[in-house]
């Protein structure tokens, strides 16, 4: 069942469709690589509240960055690695966005995201690298 599965990587695969529904099944998964696929629909963080890395990047998910019921169950501190560049997704970055205290790189550019960069985000001492080219 792959229960203690804490790495899954599946880089450049052109895997296609939505996220498998059984990856939901990998509750102590820490690190997720999806880079490089054609993978769509909406993204939920909240099966994996282990999560340190998360790498989507180049692909066709859509829909807003929505984290507000993700920060119930991800541990707020713990998210390093959030690449989620080159996707369709929409609306406004969260202000939540500012919780992610141990967030080292915040990858973003590429979608369609508009509005305001959150002042939370100032916020973020561990931040090296922040990328939010190419939205509206």
């Amino acid at each position: 069942s792959l229960s203690n599965l804490r790495v899954l990587s599946l880089n450049s695969n052109r895997l296609t469709g939505n996220v498998p529904t059984q990856f939901s099944n990998f509750k102590k998964l820490e690190v997720l690589e999806l880079y490089s696929n054609d993978l769509e629909g909406k993204f939920s963080f909240d099966d994996w509240p282990e999560l340190r890395q998360l790498r989507i990047g180049f692909n066709k998910f859509s829909g807003s960055l929505s984290l507000v019921g993700s920060y119930r169950k991800l541990k707020y501190g713990d998210l390093e690695v959030l690449n989620m560049q080159s996707n369709k997704f929409t609306g406004t970055l969260p202000s939540q966005l500012g919780r992610l205290t141990s967030l080292v790189r915040l990858k973003l550019g590429w979608n369609e995201f508009h509005g305001e960069i959150p002042s939370q985000l100032g916020e973020l001492d561990s931040l090296r690298t922040l990328l939010l080219h190419e939205n509206r």
